[in-house]
């Protein structure tokens, strides 16, 4: 279970959030690169995650957000799917709609011990 969960914002580059990438792992993976914004860079710090923020070659700072199709939890397999993408007024995102490089997003983003 999270120990807590943060919003965090920024601008979005190469989300994968309504099919998995099954590159690395067969299962699927959906995820997102996000540059964060300043309030975000130090709400991410403060948090204590241990994930590593990574640059861009233009020197925005960016961190991986990740969310396993299926996950093994307490010696059962859970499929988890995708993640709920909402737009700015909390209404589910129609599913013929992607969101695409550039978009600003927050993400809720569990955090653990």
């Amino acid at each position: 279970m999270a120990t807590q969960y943060i919003y965090l914002s920024g601008t979005a580059m190469w989300p994968k959030l309504k099919t998995p990438d099954t590159k690395f792992d067969v299962e699927g993976v959906y995820n997102l690169d996000l540059i964060l914004d300043e309030a975000s860079r130090k709400k991410f710090k403060e948090a204590g995650i241990r994930v590593e923020m990574r640059e861009t070659p233009d020197g925005e700072k960016f961190v991986k957000l990740k969310r396993q199709h299926k996950k093994l939890i307490k010696g059962d397999v859970k499929t988890l799917g995708p993640p709920k993408v909402l737009d700015s007024e909390g209404n589910p995102l129609a599913d013929n709609i992607l969101i695409g490089n550039g978009s600003k997003v927050t993400c809720k983003v569990a955090v653990f011990d």
